[in-house]
């Protein structure tokens, strides 16, 4: 418990160090490196840094979420931009069903896995689209108001916000800029040949 408290306190100064020193570039380089961060399991650190984010001031967290968003959903949108590029209907199931896990759940293990990762080049598109999806996020200012354990689509509600009317606007427009984005970097980047192996 005490652990916990103290690391959720330096955790949150060090992020929002970060965010007031970097701004929108910390979420959007946070949104990159998500999936690195997940393969290591440290997404679970920053638990007790979101609880002191929400339960004292400032009362929102304008970094950390939206990023964990962003990169969950561009995982799924670039193992789906495989599954519609590739002739292999094996590989195209697989990419079908890990991007709706992934958009849906944000469960994204499965799409970095079973293809991202495998094939490469559809990491380095979620990587990208992340990246400027972050950007956008950053640029305007999006947080969460409330935790929930989803970490996807489903947990766009936490966006809205009575002190900030078009929060969850600005989300919305920030995921689509990154799913347009990540598609757009995946498809260029893959290989085919690769993807058909």
């Amino acid at each position: 418990g005490p652990i916990g408290s103290f690391l959720g306190t330096y955790l949150s100064t060090f992020v929002l160090w970060l965010y007031n020193t970097l701004g929108f570039i910390g979420v959007a380089a946070f949104a990159a490196v998500m999936p690195f961060v997940i393969m290591t399991g440290m997404h679970g650190a920053f638990v007790p840094y979101l609880m002191q984010m929400l339960t004292v001031d400032p009362l929102y967290e304008p970094i950390f979420f939206p990023a964990l968003i962003i990169s969950n959903i561009d995982q799924g949108i670039a193992a789906l931009a495989v599954a519609l590029k590739t002739k292999d209907t094996n590989l195209k199931s697989t990419g079908f069903s890990t991007a709706v896990t992934a958009v849906v759940a944000g469960v994204t293990e499965p799409a970095m896995y079973a293809i991202n990762l495998k094939y490469k080049t559809p990491m380095y598109g979620a990587m990208i689209g992340s990246a400027i999806g972050g950007c956008v996020a950053g640029l305007l200012k999006t947080a969460i108001y409330a935790f929930a354990g989803a970490s996807s689509v489903i947990a766009l509600p936490l966006f809205v916000s009575a002190d900030k009317p078009n929060n969850l606007l600005f989300m919305v427009i920030s995921v689509l800029v990154g799913a347009v984005a990540t598609f757009a970097a995946t498809w260029v980047l893959s290989k085919p040949e690769a993807a058909n192996k």
